[in-house]
């Protein structure tokens, strides 16, 4: 069963304060989730097209890299 809505995205990294962009494949490994568990989008518009109605944890790349799973 799907628990999870990795959506890529951009961060400014706290260390070079240049923008990076997180894909969606990279949140599972960051969050310390199991992939199967999981539903990727690339960005918000790919996600209304992937999960219309679902009630998913959205994992969302973080500018601070505390990659800590929400509690739904």
């Amino acid at each position: 069963m799907k628990k999870y809505l990795c959506i890529g995205g951009y961060i400014t990294s706290q260390s070079d304060f240049d923008r990076h962009f997180i894909p969606a494949h990279r949140l599972p490994f960051l969050y310390s989730v199991d992939v199967r568990e999981c539903v990727l989008a690339k960005d918000d518009n790919d996600r209304e097209r992937i999960t219309p109605n679902r009630h998913l944890i959205v994992l969302r790349p973080d500018e601070s890299g505390m990659y800590v799973t929400p509690i739904k």
